[in-house]
């Protein structure tokens, strides 16, 4: 059964304690017992304090063991490196020793002898026979006893419990060892209680061991890895930073639709396995040919023909698990396997006939466990201790077998062999492997030495590496050397030529005198690996333990070889993703050329050449691997060419202990004509019921789909739910892309900080041009006000881009009218682009052959059918990404003239109507509304918005109706394809159609309220907004706009938004004289200058004879008493604003509020009349005059007043005295603000006078930036520390363009922007090739 989350977080928890414990312990007794310190220096093994021989020899065998650790290593921490691997190599082994002990006794394979420690049984029989007490130390006896436990156990486990194994030198204290057992014993463990599930013994479920070696790497030590490098840096962060249990139902099927297929189609579904493989997919009528016969021309309706297999001996059948980890795969397989030997024998009596002439069936059948492990089951793992637990995985597996058999342990065949290779390059001592093959016939040993070499990448690439083709390679050049110098002699004079030399060299590998047998290549492997059994058993010296280290890594390197020669009939495996690790990169670059982006890419690759004929690969990986662009050529030729997909679970995300989305999937070697099967299961929350369900009723999110429906789709994406009629579309239509027509990404800074502004910012000057770019979606009209420094053809942004060696992209498509959209949205939602517009790198633009052609596709590309289009060649509908390649490459279609008129009335009244939720926007270029003053009460105002609103939703929403169901009409799909269509569309999320036309009572009025403030400052007209009652121009859609209608100022501007009919009328209303004197860039709150005496007047001129009630209903808003205390300390106006006016990623607020931190005087700036004598301003005519007042106070209370009244007031006057210190202090720096550097840049220098905590701390941050010299592009900066700047002016081209100092800047932006663009060009060129 699978573990429940809460069994595994238990099973964590113990790993980690236990891990912990273990390598402070065996740090400490290196240092403290071996003089082997944590950098890698060690004492000589004389210095150390202790004289006993086994501290002596075991010191010997870690400085072995460190120096063979540190020939391993890359990088220059060699030795600190080897010393950390060393100590958790240890702590594992130990850990899972002690857990395979465990294991056994639970399931009675062994004596009880940790689950009571001292007191356990088989300790106690042991102390018995051995004398007790007599003899030593408790301790000391359990020590040994233990040791027997481990010798006993490693004659079936080797890989776990070998005496000689250099990954068992140390053993723990005996306070330590307590603790350990303490920990391992843990009673929930043992006996595992969950509310809802049935108590478990955690010590014999399968799965524990596998969860061990998960858990043994914890998440942090991962992500430091990933922090200290992109890619895995050595085979160790490889193998742990790819470390992901497979969850059962995964694991089951695609073991039932690989082995459990093969069997089944070998019995031709006489087998068993139909009932137990739960996964396993069985097609509807399925017809099994006979051999040779082929599928009949004239088909049987409904009917699949299997073609034939060839029944195999179950010994023949081999799995392979490439990337094992602990073998939770070959549990599941031996599951099969036993199921397959017992049928083999009972129904197929001319298989394994030397077993029958051995053997009655119930001896045959105890001997199973170990034919599995013996011929069937193959794992592969770069990491050693995933060998280890995969060995002891399968052996209790086994183990299990026996006693379900009632075998008792000692009556239990021995398991002899098992397929399980560590893949790690041969020993690096070139002394030794030069001593080693001294002992070898001459062309072993030059052999031995090449692929001593080539096996170097070994332990980075796993089965990656193709070992057996560069051993055929070398075999057959050896035989050519053979034939050629077979009858010379080894001669070489001082003097000799260097063909001469070589001819020697090759006569004393192959000449006379050589003992080389006919058929020595063919024998090659035994011979050596007799010889490394005599090089190992005749080691003695100092080096001993080296040498056998040198013979047993040897021998598991021809063993890896031996492995790579196999073909396999079934391979399984949860391969590791993402990049190769630094050392392999080249090689995997080199030999897997289309599939090399990507390790789950190169394995599918690598598994395919081992798989026999008809053979099945069975794995779960990535799922991006099958929708992105850059395996295109790999999925045409692995999937739509050489090889089938027979099965496909798309299972999306929460599959993998990790943020990655997976597929599970079967691939069948050869072609087929099939139909390949696909199950959805991404948005299950109980995936394993799910896909079983769906595998067995083949209705909902059940699709089956030829590999041809995909070859003409962009990319050739598995997008398997695409319906037929699209399918024929794209095959039939040409592409979007062409020399005319084509989408582009937008402009890319490189620094949005420095060169792009929210609108409101900066000044309305030349130097800033209208840019597109919100991450969010929007319909028709793009609501955004952002702005990007284009100054002179962009030359300050082109200096700066060009400088860091980049290119600027997409230049043909600048201001450029057409369409945009977000890169990141639910659904493809484009928008009408101005003409003289710039798009973001953050979104994309099309342009077409003309506007008429624009809009009418801007309505087509809106509609639910061409996002259904765009999402098929996507590799996560649920998180779909828009990217202009994809774009690039829909269906063009010519629309008839009907059609096209039709889709260009719906793009005008969609634009019209979706600009109305921005016309009372004053943030918004569509702020264009004035129906306010039509009104005698906000709450009227409000009610007749909301109305408003509701009403072009309404006809927002049917328009799209009207369009999708012309596109669908037009498109001929039917009514069931529509349900499909919007079925899949649907899952990217809940469309919010309409969301925008959503405005709650607060957001109204704040708005208002903000206009109204604006009006205060002078930034709107306010005769205008109470006057003009006309609508505005709207007739040129692709005419951009530069400002509302409403700003004060720009008469000449206005004029263009104003149709040519009512030119005489505005201009009348501008001819009235100005009913207010606004105010200029600074006001107080209350009494000097006052901002609220000035918001009076506003609200009286608007709405003279209400004017009562709305400032009632404005106090009633904010809950205060006043209109004064909208703007006090606690601004109730600033916290909307604040937030109002951050977008973008701009904190950017237009209205400041400067204070003392009693809130007893506060000081409003309004930042676009913001100049070089405001702060003397608010001195002088605010602040001073406040001074005198709180002076005068403080001397009549000083005479007559109470004694905190007056304290009151002179702490008061303190506050405003340091308050103007401040203003001075900032004023003399000097400042000078430019409104190009933005608002929070500009308003950084006066921190320490803001009272507000989120626009202090963002103020805080930024002038500590500008302290540091980060943002020494900006005017203020250069104002302030003009040396520092100029220095920086002289190296950097583009600050020097920001400050017109070019004149003094080394860098000359002539001739070098030519030669840069031109390289950067050319690598781009490569990289396309």
């Amino acid at each position: 059964m699978a573990l429940t989350q809460g069994a595994r977080i238990k099973i964590k928890s113990i790993v980690q304690s236990a891990k912990k414990l273990l390598m402070k312990e065996f740090e400490s007794q290196l240092q403290q017992y071996y003089g082997i310190r944590p950098d890698g220096s060690c004492l000589l093994v004389e210095e150390l304090t202790s004289r006993e021989a086994s501290v002596i020899e075991t010191a010997r065998l870690l400085r072995q063991r460190l120096h063979y650790l540190e020939e391993g290593i890359a990088g220059n921490d060699k030795a600190p490196e080897a010393v950390r691997q060393l100590v958790r190599e240890q702590a594992f082994t130990i850990l899972n020793r002690f857990a395979a002990v465990r294991m056994s006794e639970e399931r009675n394979i062994i004596r009880e002898s940790i689950r009571k420690v001292y007191n356990s049984e088989g300790f106690l029989v042991y102390d018995q026979l051995t004398g007790g007490a007599r003899t030593a130390e408790q301790f000391t006896r359990y020590n040994w006893y233990i040791g027997h436990v481990f010798n006993e156990l490693a004659i079936d486990l080797p890989a776990v419990f070998d005496r000689f194994s250099p990954y068992a030198l140390l053993f723990p204290s005996e306070k330590v060892l307590l603790e350990l057992l303490d920990v391992i014993n843990d009673e929930d463990l043992n006996i595992y209680r969950e509310e809802g599930q049935q108590p478990i013994n955690l010590w014999t479920e399968d799965e524990t061991i596998g969860w061990i070696y998960q858990y043994y790497n914890s998440r942090e030590e991962i992500s430091e890895m990933r922090e200290a490098s992109g890619t895995p840096r050595n085979s160790r962060e490889l193998a742990v930073r790819n470390q992901f249990f497979t969850p059962r139902y995964v694991v089951q099927f695609l073991v039932d639709n690989s082995l459990g297929r093969q069997w089944f189609e070998m019995t031709k579904g006489h087998t068993a396995l139909v009932d137990s493989c739960q996964y396993m997919v069985k097609r509807e009528q399925e017809i099994f040919l006979e051999k040779g016969e082929e599928i009949p021309e004239a088909k049987i309706d409904g009917a699949n023909y299997i073609e034939y297999r060839q029944l195999k001996d179950p010994r023949e059948i081999l799995m392979l698990d490439p990337a094992c980890g602990s073998m939770h795969f070959g549990l599941y397989c031996f599951d099969l396997f036993e199921q397959i030997y017992l049928e083999a024998w009972d129904n197929h009596p001319e298989l394994m006939t030397d077993l029958r002439d051995k053997y009655m069936r119930d001896d045959f059948i105890k001997r199973i466990p170990g034919y599995v492990l013996r011929y069937n089951i193959h794992g592969v793992d770069i990491d050693p201790r995933a060998i280890q637990i995969a060995g002891l995985s399968l052996w209790l597996r086994a183990q299990k077998s026996y006693d379900k058999l009632g075998l008792q342990p000692a009556d239990r065949p021995a398991i002899s062999k098992s397929n399980l290779v560590i893949a790690e390059p041969m020993p690096g001592d070139a002394h030794l492997l030069s001593e080693f093959t001294k002992s070898l016939p001459g062309p072993i040993g030059k052999l031995v030495r090449v692929i001593w070499d080539k096996m170097q990448l070994a332990g980075e690439t796993g089965l990656l590496l193709k070992i057996e083709e560069e051993l055929k390679k070398e075999i057959e050049i050896a035989k050519e050397e053979y034939k050629e110098y077979k009858n010379t002699s080894a001669q070489s004079t001082l003097f000799a030529s260097p063909a001469e030399g070589k001819a020697a060299e090759m006569a004393a590998i192959y000449g006379k005198g050589q003992k080389i047998t006919k058929d020595f290549f063919d024998t090659a492997e035994e011979e050596v690996l007799k010889a490394l059994k005599g090089f190992a058993e005749n080691a003695e010296g100092e080096d001993a333990f080296q040498k056998l280290l040198f013979a047993e890594d040897t021998a598991r390197g021809f063993a890896f070889i031996e492995l790579c020669r196999k073909r396999y009939d079934v391979i399984v495996m949860n391969p590791p993703f993402g990049a190769a690790s630094e050392n392999s990169k080249q090689y995997i670059d080199s030999n897997f050329s289309l599939s090399r982006y990507d390790l789950a890419t190169v394995f599918i690759d690598r598994m395919l050449q081992l798989t026999s004929t008809k053979g099945r690969l069975g794995s779960i990986s990535t799922r991006t691997i099958f929708f992105l662009g850059s395996f295109s050529k790999w999925r045409s030729r692995d999937f739509f060419t050489n090889n089938f997909i027979e099965q496909f679970a798309d299972l999306g995300g929460e599959v993998l202990d990790a943020m990655v989305e997976v597929a599970a999937y079967v691939i069948r070697e050869g072609k087929s004509n099939q139909n390949s099967n696909f199950y959805r299961i991404v948005n299950s929350t109980s995936k394993d019921t799910y896909l079983k369900e769906v595998i067995k009723n083949r209705e909902f999110d059940f699709y089956q789909k030829k590999a041809s429906s995909f070859k003409n789709i962009s990319n050739e994406p598995l997008c398997y739910w695409i319906d037929d009629q699209t399918a024929e579309l794209f095959e039939k239509s040409e592409r979007f892309l062409n020399s005319e027509r084509k989408a582009n990404v937008g402009l890319k800074t490189f620094n949005n900080e420095r060169f792009t502004r929210n609108g409101w910012e900066v000044s309305n000057s030349v130097k800033w041009n209208q840019f597109l770019m919100t991450d969010t979606s929007c319909r028709f009209y793009y609501y955004g006000n952002f702005v990007v420094n284009w100054a002179g053809d962009g030359k300050e942004l082109r200096a700066y881009v060009f400088m860091k060696k980049r290119s600027i992209e997409g230049e043909t498509h600048f201001f450029k009218p057409g369409l945009s959209w977000a890169l990141r949205t639910g659904f493809f939602q484009p928008h009408i682009v101005p003409n003289g517009v710039l798009a973001s790198s953050g979104r994309f633009i099309a342009v077409f052959n003309n506007l008429s052609e624009t809009m009418a596709i801007a309505s087509l590309w809106n509609s639910e059918y061409i996002d259904y289009c765009l999402k098929l060649s996507m590799e996560w509908i649920e998180r779909p990404k828009f990217i202009n390649g994809i774009v690039n490459q829909l269906p063009y279609l010519k629309l008839s003239e009907s059609l096209t008129s039709r889709l260009k009335e719906i793009t005008l009244r969609q634009y019209i109507t979706t600009k109305v939720p921005y016309a009372t926007d004053d943030k918004n270029l569509a702020f264009r509304n004035n129906d306010f003053t039509m009104f005698n009460s906000l709450m009227e105002y409000v009610k007749y918005r909301q109305n408003e609103l509701v009403e072009n939703r309404n006809k927002y929403l049917k328009d799209l109706e009207r369009l999708n169901e012309m596109v669908y009409n037009h498109f001929e799909i039917t009514s069931e394809g529509i349900n499909e269509i919007q079925s899949l569309i649907s899952k990217s999320g809940n469309r919010n159609e309409g969301i925008a036309f959503e405005e709650g009572m607060e957001h109204i009025i704040d708005g208002l309220f903000s206009m109204l403030t604006g009006c205060v400052f002078n930034r709107w007209d306010i005769r205008v907004l109470k006057y003009w009652n006309r609508e505005w121009s709207d007739e040129d859609i692709f005419k951009a706009r530069k400002h509302s209608p409403f700003l004060r100022g720009p008469e000449e501007s206005t004029l263009d938004l104003v149709l040519l009919e009512y030119h005489d009328e505005i201009k009348k209303i501008w001819e009235m004289p100005y009913p207010i004197e606004v105010l200029e860039e600074v006001a107080s709150v209350s009494d000097i200058n006052p901002i609220v005496g000035k918001l009076k007047e506003v609200i009286k001129y608007f709405w003279p004879d209400t004017f009562g009630t709305i400032e009632e209903e404005l106090l009633e808003h904010f809950k205060v008493n006043n209109l004064s205390d909208i703007f006090d300390k606690h601004s109730k106006f600033f916290d909307a604003h604040l937030k109002d006016y951050s977008r973008n990623k701009r904190v950017s607020p237009i209205y400041w509020n400067l204070g003392v931190s009693s809130g007893k005087f506060n000081v409003w700036i309004y930042y676009p009349k913001l100049n070089d004598g405001s702060l003397f301003k608010i001195v002088n005519e605010l602040v001073d005059p406040k001074i005198k007042e709180i002076a005068k106070e403080v001397e009549v209370l000083d005479m007559k007043g109470s004694a905190k009244e007056l304290n009151d007031q002179k702490e008061f006057l303190v506050e405003l005295e340091d308050f103007k210190e401040e203003l001075l202090r900032v004023a003399q720096l000097p400042y000078k603000p430019n409104q190009d550097d933005g608002v929070l840049i500009t308003a950084a220098p006066l921190h320490n006078l803001f009272q507000h905590t989120k626009w202090k701390k963002a103020t805080q941050d930024c002038w500590k930036k500008l302290e540091k010299g980060e943002y020494d592009w900006a005017h203020l900066a250069y104002s302030i520390w003009p040396d520092r700047v100029r220095n920086k002016c002289m190296k950097d081209l583009s600050m020097a363009i920001a400050h017109g100092l070019e004149e003094i800047c080394e860098v000359k932006l002539k001739g070098k922007v030519e030669k840069i663009e031109k390289e950067i060009k050319a690598d781009i060129q490569i990289k396309l090739v």
